[in-house]
């Protein structure tokens, strides 16, 4: 009966849904789009996942709620008959800067919301999309409202960078120096441990540079033979060796006038490095195979998790090439380091991976916050997102993640222990194989499900190869192998 209503009362623009938010609302959300049936189904969804919604079937419209109500966020679509997005865009931005905005947009007019962001728009999200990306999104903005509204917006708050957020100083000092060199064309080189998101801060530097509506190209490194790693960096030409059937282009074309990411550094090959010398140098190289130079007007950022000054002591990485790389350096701190953001971290994780949990979604109860707070992360942000995902799987609809759900952190139990735990570890027949191949299962069609049944996209969101997804996915006999 609730949905019934909700949809009457959508059939008018302008009206509101409160009918259907909580008495404390995660916050309070502009829908605007000529499309009935979008506007309807974000007005529900996000409804239930605790957003007061506010919706619009066009610009001007939404300028009259704008102005009545207490908005937190605009998800606008970009083009509308008459006043279209970026037009709301530019309203919003004079009449409240400190409101976000998230615009909507079809594939073909992508290049429009990018160049919004340059604007003031905070993100852009293209349709297709299932809500809870829409949510993840969101989470960017609001994550954490009540820390911001009793800091009264002091330095204390949420700071964002891109899809990254914190409320370390230390981050926030990183956050800000590159912003400041966001747009220069000088090379970056990213240090931090593995998990610290080297890959989100390379595409929030892009995301902020004058090269935003060009390509970000990203380029993994690692364990790739001399071979292999020439022709992803440099392309092939057709015949330059035996599964050459075709001419390829390589990363450095792919990534023409905008930004390519070489993540893993540290492990390119020393005969490799030399060509990327030449490269960093002159901005030419040849493809495999190819005698005509070929240049490529890219900005270069480079990430690794080795102390590259080390390995050129040893040998290992070239002295002029490093160099060259190293002209803007910036030093994410680990995880342990910063651990004021673990519990911010923790609430974006429950609400980006909304979709495992079995129920409502369950908030972060304070015991398993100290748990969290008392673990290392010798992972990082990574390792805290996968805790995340396989506590609201195990949390199973309860209302909180308590300490058992996040039980893999807990210090292992003591000796005289043993024996009261042997009944409860026993008691259905099941070992712990069998527990963590029931949960791997269900993650695995989670992740099908959420990407409608695309395998790659699907290995992509699980961070495994689609390989290893569909050896996965025969094991448990999961259809589509």
């Amino acid at each position: 009966m609730i949905r019934f209503n909700a949809r009457m009362q959508s059939d008018s623009p302008g009206t509101d849904s409160r009918s259907l938010a909580p008495a404390s609302p995660r916050g309070r959300v502009l829908v605007v789009d000529d499309e009935p049936l979008k506007r309807i189904t974000l007005q529900i969804e996000l409804s239930e996942q605790g957003y007061e919604v506010y919706e619009a079937a066009d610009a001007p419209t939404a300028c009259r709620i704008f102005d009545s109500k207490p908005i937190d966020v605009v998800v606008s679509d970009v083009r509308m008959p008459g006043m279209g997005g970026l037009d709301l865009l530019s309203y919003v931005k004079r009449a409240r800067p400190g409101v976000g905005v998230i615009l909507m947009t079809a594939y073909a007019t992508v290049d429009h919301a990018v160049l919004a962001i340059k604007r003031g728009a905070h993100d852009y999200i293209t349709k297709p999309f299932t809500t809870p990306e829409l949510v993840a999104k969101l989470d960017h903005l609001l994550v954490d409202g009540a820390s911001r509204a009793s800091d009264g917006g002091s330095d204390d708050g949420v700071a964002c960078f891109g899809q990254l957020i914190t409320v370390s100083a230390a981050m926030k000092r990183l956050f800000a120096q590159l912003a400041s060199i966001a747009d220069s064309d000088r090379t970056v080189l990213l240090c931090g441990e593995s998990g610290t998101g080297k890959e989100l801060f390379s595409e929030a530097i892009h995301r902020s540079s004058a090269r935003a509506e060009h390509p970000f190209v990203a380029c993994s490194c690692a364990a790739l033979g001399p071979g292999v790693l020439e022709s992803e960096l440099f392309g092939h030409e057709k015949g330059a060796f035996t599964s050459a059937i075709r001419q390829k282009a390589g990363r450095f074309e792919l990534a023409d006038n905008g930004t390519l990411l070489l993540d893993e550094v540290d492990d390119i090959p020393l005969e490799v490095q030399v060509k990327l010398l030449r490269v960093v140098e002159r901005r030419e190289f040849e493809r495999v195979g190819g005698e005509q130079p070929v240049r490529s007007n890219v900005r270069l950022i480079c990430a690794t998790k080795r102390d590259l000054s080390e390995m050129v002591r040893a040998g290992r990485f070239r002295e002029d090439l490093y160099y060259r790389l190293n002209v803007i350096t910036a030093n994410i701190p680990p995880l342990r380091d910063r651990s004021e953001d673990i519990p911010l971290l923790a609430r974006h994780f429950i609400q980006k991976h909304a979709a495992l949990a079995a129920g409502p979604l369950p908030q972060l109860s304070p015991a398993a916050c100290e748990e969290l707070l008392r673990h290392r992360w010798p992972g990082n942000v990574r390792e805290l997102e996968h805790v995340i995902e396989r506590a609201l799987v195990f949390c199973n609809g309860s209302a909180e993640i308590r300490p058992e759900h996040v039980l893999p952190l807990a210090p292992p139990a003591a000796a005289s222990d043993s024996a009261a735990l042997e009944p409860a570890l026993s008691a259905d027949g099941h070992g712990l194989a069998d527990t963590m191949a029931d949960i791997e299962r269900r993650m695995i069609l989670v992740a099908l499900r959420q990407c409608a049944g695309n395998q790659a996209r699907a290995a992509q969101r699980l961070n495994i190869p689609r390989t290893t997804l569909r050896d996965k996915m025969a094991k448990y006999g999961i259809a589509g192998a």
